[in-house]
């Protein structure tokens, strides 16, 4: 394969790897968030 390819397809892949960790950070603190609110609900109804 081209060197240039090559380069192009792993500077994609990059890019790719770094927007999936920035969706699994916001998952996690939307996660997060949600846990606290059923927490806060549960103490309401007892």
């Amino acid at each position: 394969m081209n060197e240039n390819l090559e380069n192009l397809i792993l500077e994609h892949l990059k890019i790719i790897r770094a927007d999936i960790n920035k969706l699994l950070e916001s998952q996690c603190a939307i996660l997060s968030r949600l846990i606290l609110i059923e927490g806060h609900l549960d103490l309401r109804e007892h």
